[in-house]
Protein backbone atom coordinates (compact mmCIF):
# COMPACT_ATOMS: atom_id res chain seq x y z
CA UNK A 1 0.00 0.00 0.00
CA UNK A 2 0.89 3.67 0.33
CA UNK A 3 2.64 5.15 3.35
CA UNK A 4 1.97 8.84 3.90
CA UNK A 5 4.32 10.17 6.52
CA UNK A 6 2.38 12.51 8.84
CA UNK A 7 3.25 16.19 8.88
CA UNK A 8 2.52 16.35 12.62
CA UNK A 9 2.04 14.01 15.56
CA UNK A 10 0.03 15.13 18.60
CA UNK A 11 0.32 18.72 17.45
CA UNK A 12 4.09 18.56 16.99
CA UNK A 13 5.39 19.21 13.48
CA UNK A 14 7.44 16.38 11.99
CA UNK A 15 10.62 17.88 10.49
CA UNK A 16 13.02 14.94 10.23
CA UNK A 17 13.27 11.19 9.77
CA UNK A 18 16.07 9.35 11.54
CA UNK A 19 18.64 7.12 9.88
CA UNK A 20 17.40 3.68 8.79
CA UNK A 21 13.93 4.48 10.22
CA UNK A 22 12.02 2.68 7.47
CA UNK A 23 14.68 0.24 6.29
CA UNK A 24 13.16 -2.98 4.85
CA UNK A 25 9.60 -1.69 5.34
CA UNK A 26 6.92 -3.21 3.10
CA UNK A 27 5.14 -0.52 1.09
CA UNK A 28 4.74 0.24 -2.61
CA UNK A 29 4.60 4.01 -2.35
CA UNK A 30 5.68 6.65 0.14
CA UNK A 31 4.64 10.31 0.33
CA UNK A 32 6.95 12.66 2.25
CA UNK A 33 5.31 15.86 3.53
CA UNK A 34 6.78 19.31 2.95
CA UNK A 35 7.38 19.77 6.67
CA UNK A 36 10.31 17.36 6.48
CA UNK A 37 13.65 19.18 6.34
CA UNK A 38 16.19 16.38 6.81
CA UNK A 39 16.41 12.65 6.17
CA UNK A 40 19.02 10.48 7.88
CA UNK A 41 21.26 7.88 6.28
CA UNK A 42 19.59 4.89 4.62
CA UNK A 43 16.05 5.84 5.61
CA UNK A 44 14.49 3.60 2.94
CA UNK A 45 17.31 1.13 2.34
CA UNK A 46 16.29 -2.35 1.18
CA UNK A 47 12.58 -1.53 0.88
CA UNK A 48 12.18 -4.28 -1.68
CA UNK A 49 8.52 -3.49 -2.52
CA UNK A 50 8.92 0.29 -2.90
CA UNK A 51 7.97 1.50 -6.40
CA UNK A 52 7.33 5.24 -6.06
CA UNK A 53 8.55 8.06 -3.83
CA UNK A 54 6.93 11.50 -3.80
CA UNK A 55 8.23 14.59 -2.05
CA UNK A 56 5.33 17.02 -1.65
CA UNK A 57 5.46 20.38 -3.41
CA UNK A 58 7.31 22.91 -1.30
CA UNK A 59 9.59 20.27 0.23
CA UNK A 60 12.48 21.67 2.27
CA UNK A 61 14.74 18.65 1.73
CA UNK A 62 18.00 19.72 0.05
CA UNK A 63 20.06 16.53 0.32
CA UNK A 64 19.55 12.79 -0.16
CA UNK A 65 22.12 11.19 2.09
CA UNK A 66 24.20 8.03 1.72
CA UNK A 67 22.32 4.77 1.03
CA UNK A 68 18.94 6.56 1.05
CA UNK A 69 17.29 4.07 -1.34
CA UNK A 70 19.98 1.38 -1.16
CA UNK A 71 18.81 -1.76 -2.99
CA UNK A 72 15.21 -0.62 -3.50
CA UNK A 73 15.13 -2.94 -6.48
CA UNK A 74 11.52 -2.18 -7.57
CA UNK A 75 11.80 1.61 -7.35
CA UNK A 76 10.61 3.06 -10.68
CA UNK A 77 9.71 6.68 -10.01
CA UNK A 78 10.99 9.45 -7.75
CA UNK A 79 9.36 12.88 -7.60
CA UNK A 80 12.38 14.78 -6.29
CA UNK A 81 12.09 17.72 -3.86
CA UNK A 82 12.18 20.97 -5.81
CA UNK A 83 14.92 22.40 -3.57
CA UNK A 84 17.22 19.37 -3.84
CA UNK A 85 20.91 20.33 -4.07
CA UNK A 86 22.84 17.08 -3.75
CA UNK A 87 22.66 13.28 -3.87
CA UNK A 88 25.24 11.45 -1.78
CA UNK A 89 27.21 8.20 -2.04
CA UNK A 90 25.24 5.01 -2.86
CA UNK A 91 21.92 6.85 -2.48
CA UNK A 92 20.33 4.78 -5.28
CA UNK A 93 22.63 1.75 -5.23
CA UNK A 94 21.13 -1.16 -7.20
CA UNK A 95 17.77 0.50 -7.85
CA UNK A 96 17.54 -1.81 -10.83
CA UNK A 97 14.00 -0.82 -11.91
CA UNK A 98 14.79 2.89 -12.17
CA UNK A 99 14.78 4.02 -15.82
CA UNK A 100 14.56 7.82 -15.82
CA UNK A 101 15.93 10.50 -13.49
CA UNK A 102 15.13 14.20 -13.87
CA UNK A 103 16.86 16.41 -11.34
CA UNK A 104 15.32 19.79 -10.42
CA UNK A 105 16.61 23.26 -11.29
CA UNK A 106 19.08 24.43 -8.66
CA UNK A 107 20.61 20.98 -8.19
CA UNK A 108 24.40 21.31 -7.82
CA UNK A 109 26.25 18.15 -6.71
CA UNK A 110 26.30 14.44 -7.62
CA UNK A 111 28.54 12.33 -5.42
CA UNK A 112 30.45 9.22 -6.36
CA UNK A 113 28.43 6.04 -6.92
CA UNK A 114 25.14 7.86 -6.32
CA UNK A 115 23.46 5.63 -8.92
CA UNK A 116 25.85 2.70 -8.78
CA UNK A 117 24.64 -0.43 -10.61
CA UNK A 118 21.27 1.00 -11.65
CA UNK A 119 21.39 -1.40 -14.58
CA UNK A 120 18.12 -0.29 -16.24
CA UNK A 121 18.71 3.45 -15.95
CA UNK A 122 18.39 4.85 -19.48
CA UNK A 123 17.93 8.62 -19.19
CA UNK A 124 19.35 11.21 -16.79
CA UNK A 125 18.45 14.89 -17.16
CA UNK A 126 20.65 17.26 -15.16
CA UNK A 127 19.97 21.03 -14.90
CA UNK A 128 22.41 23.78 -15.87
CA UNK A 129 22.97 24.49 -12.17
CA UNK A 130 25.07 21.30 -11.77
CA UNK A 131 28.67 22.30 -10.96
CA UNK A 132 30.21 19.28 -9.24
CA UNK A 133 30.32 15.57 -10.11
CA UNK A 134 32.55 13.52 -7.82
CA UNK A 135 34.35 10.70 -9.67
CA UNK A 136 31.65 8.55 -11.35
CA UNK A 137 28.06 8.78 -10.07
CA UNK A 138 26.86 6.35 -12.78
CA UNK A 139 29.29 3.45 -12.42
CA UNK A 140 27.66 0.22 -13.58
CA UNK A 141 24.68 1.91 -15.31
CA UNK A 142 25.03 -0.38 -18.30
CA UNK A 143 21.79 0.70 -20.05
CA UNK A 144 22.44 4.45 -19.89
CA UNK A 145 21.60 6.03 -23.25
CA UNK A 146 21.10 9.73 -22.50
CA UNK A 147 23.03 11.85 -20.01
CA UNK A 148 22.26 15.55 -20.30
CA UNK A 149 24.92 17.70 -18.59
CA UNK A 150 25.46 21.48 -18.62
CA UNK A 151 27.00 22.84 -21.83
CA UNK A 152 29.65 24.75 -19.90
CA UNK A 153 31.18 21.47 -18.67
CA UNK A 154 32.86 21.02 -22.06
CA UNK A 155 32.41 24.43 -23.66
CA UNK A 156 35.31 26.08 -21.82
CA UNK A 157 37.85 23.54 -23.06
CA UNK A 158 36.95 24.18 -26.70
CA UNK A 159 36.79 27.97 -26.40
CA UNK A 160 40.10 28.15 -24.54
CA UNK A 161 41.97 25.80 -26.88
CA UNK A 162 40.87 27.25 -30.22
CA UNK A 163 42.89 30.52 -30.20
CA UNK A 164 46.04 28.66 -29.15
CA UNK A 165 45.70 26.11 -31.93
CA UNK A 166 45.00 28.86 -34.43
CA UNK A 167 48.20 30.70 -33.46
CA UNK A 168 50.29 27.56 -33.87
CA UNK A 169 49.13 27.15 -37.46
CA UNK A 170 47.03 24.42 -38.96
CA UNK A 171 49.74 21.74 -39.24
CA UNK A 172 51.24 22.35 -35.83
CA UNK A 173 47.78 22.62 -34.35
CA UNK A 174 46.75 19.17 -35.53
CA UNK A 175 50.08 17.66 -34.47
CA UNK A 176 49.84 19.14 -30.98
CA UNK A 177 46.17 18.25 -30.68
CA UNK A 178 46.98 14.62 -31.54
CA UNK A 179 49.76 14.44 -28.95
CA UNK A 180 47.65 16.11 -26.27
CA UNK A 181 44.65 13.89 -27.00
CA UNK A 182 46.76 10.73 -26.88
CA UNK A 183 48.42 11.77 -23.62
CA UNK A 184 45.21 12.74 -21.85
CA UNK A 185 43.34 9.70 -23.17
CA UNK A 186 46.00 7.37 -21.77
CA UNK A 187 45.81 9.12 -18.40
CA UNK A 188 42.02 8.90 -18.46
CA UNK A 189 42.17 5.15 -19.08
CA UNK A 190 44.56 4.67 -16.16
CA UNK A 191 42.42 6.87 -13.92
CA UNK A 192 39.25 5.01 -14.92
CA UNK A 193 40.87 1.64 -14.19
CA UNK A 194 41.92 2.80 -10.72
CA UNK A 195 38.45 4.19 -10.03
CA UNK A 196 36.84 0.93 -11.15
CA UNK A 197 39.13 -1.10 -8.88
CA UNK A 198 38.38 1.21 -5.97
CA UNK A 199 34.63 0.96 -6.59
CA UNK A 200 34.71 -2.83 -6.64
CA UNK A 201 36.52 -2.86 -3.29
CA UNK A 202 34.08 -0.30 -1.90
CA UNK A 203 31.07 -2.35 -2.98
CA UNK A 204 32.50 -5.49 -1.38
CA UNK A 205 33.18 -3.61 1.84
CA UNK A 206 29.77 -1.90 1.94
CA UNK A 207 27.90 -5.17 1.42
CA UNK A 208 29.65 -6.55 4.51
CA UNK A 209 29.04 -3.34 6.50
CA UNK A 210 25.64 -1.98 5.27
CA UNK A 211 25.05 0.18 8.36
CA UNK A 212 28.32 2.12 8.20
CA UNK A 213 28.20 5.89 7.84
CA UNK A 214 29.98 6.93 4.62
CA UNK A 215 29.66 10.67 5.22
CA UNK A 216 33.38 11.11 5.88
CA UNK A 217 34.65 9.32 2.78
CA UNK A 218 34.59 9.65 -0.98
CA UNK A 219 33.86 13.36 -0.94
CA UNK A 220 36.29 13.98 -3.76
CA UNK A 221 39.55 14.18 -1.84
CA UNK A 222 39.45 11.34 0.67
CA UNK A 223 39.99 7.89 -0.83
CA UNK A 224 39.90 5.53 2.09
CA UNK A 225 37.54 3.12 3.77
CA UNK A 226 35.79 4.03 7.04
CA UNK A 227 37.26 0.93 8.63
CA UNK A 228 41.07 0.45 8.31
CA UNK A 229 40.43 -3.31 8.25
CA UNK A 230 38.43 -2.94 5.04
CA UNK A 231 39.77 -3.97 1.63
CA UNK A 232 42.81 -2.14 0.37
CA UNK A 233 43.98 -1.25 -3.09
CA UNK A 234 47.01 -3.06 -4.47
Amino acid sequence: GTLTIPSSIDGVTVTSIKAYALGSAKMKEVVIPNTIETLGFGVFQMCSSLEKVTFESGSKVTELKDSMFYQCTKLKEVVFPENLKSIKVLAFYKCTSLETVTLPEGFTTLYNAAFLDCTNLKTVIVPDSLNHMVMNPFEGCTSLETLSVPYRCWQFGIVAAFPILLCLGAGAAFRNLFVLTKTFYAKDIQKEAKQKEYMENLKAYHEKHPDEDFSDVMEGKKKRYPDPKGPTRS
